[in-house]
């Protein structure tokens, strides 16, 4: 049995290939010398990459946070006079002032359901991560 069960020119890898000897490396061997790797163990420098940063000051160069700009639905708010647009943006006080101004509506509990519809709608929650509440973003 083995290579004798038929198999006529069918033959191994290692067969086909010459290997050659471990002394052998041919053009090989001039490149395997200057990768400078012996084997050996050679002491590593712990470098701190935070020591640059760890003072800061009020220099030219230092890092300054951003002014925290409005929300977007603080600027719904602000560039609107539509009470649906004050509703969307969760300023229900000023969407029932607007009404009130704007229509003379002074009874809102027959439409309460309408307006929270109107909040919900233009809302969306996203899950935060384990253990945290979920964030509500205007879409």
């Amino acid at each position: 049995t083995g290579a004798d069960d038929g198999a006529v020119g069918v033959s191994t890898a290692a067969e086909d290939f010459d290997f050659g000897d471990d002394e052998d490396l041919g053009d090989w061997g001039d490149d395997l010398d200057d990768l400078g790797d012996d084997g050996a163990d050679a002491a590593v420098e712990e470098v701190d990459e935070m020591a640059g940063l760890q003072s800061v000051g009020d220099d030219v160069g230092d890092f300054t946070m951003p002014n925290a700009g409005r929300p977007p639905a603080a600027c719904w708010a602000a560039n609107s006079s539509h009470a649906a647009d004050h509703l969307a943006a969760g300023a229900a006080s000023s969407a029932l002032q607007l009404l009130n101004r704007q229509i003379a509506a002074s009874e809102f509990s027959v439409v309460k359901d309408k307006m929270l519809n109107c909040y919900l709608g233009a809302t969306m929650s996203v899950p935060g991560a384990p253990g945290s509440p979920s964030m509500t973003m205007p879409l």
